[in-house]
């Protein structure tokens, strides 16, 4: 932090994603405007349920396996995603949970988001 109070601030936000059921599902906007993306980790803490062999995570419309893809749908599986370069986001963004070879139905998956933001310096 400056002597003025502008710093960089290395974040970690972190939910447990109840899995809806279908070929894809969102989670709440779980990336925070103006976040500085490094990767995404998770753990899968209540198995998986459908049709899906695995599953890939990521942002929907525009990479849905930016941050990992052939992940197991099993209690205990999980996932470290690195973003290939550190990624901004201007605006609250969900993750996509997408199946692989099926459809997804149910589950619980923990997932933390690794992220820096700015902070402005005091007037």
């Amino acid at each position: 932090m400056s002597e003025n109070g502008a710093a960089f601030l290395s974040q970690v936000v972190e939910v447990d994603h109840i899995v809806g059921t279908g070929a894809s599902d969102d989670t709440d906007p779980i990336i925070p405007a103006g976040a500085l993306v490094y990767g995404v980790t998770g753990r899968v803490l209540a198995a998986i349920g459908g049709t899906a062999a695995s599953w890939r995570l990521g942002v929907g419309g525009v990479s849905d396996d930016r941050y990992g893809s052939g992940l197991g749908v099993a209690a205990g599986s999980w996932v470290s995603g690195l973003t290939s370069r550190p990624l901004a986001y201007y605006t609250a963004t969900p993750l996509t949970l997408t199946a692989e070879g099926g459809t997804l139905d149910g589950g619980v998956v923990r997932l933390a988001v690794h992220f820096a933001t700015l902070q402005v310096p005091r007037a």
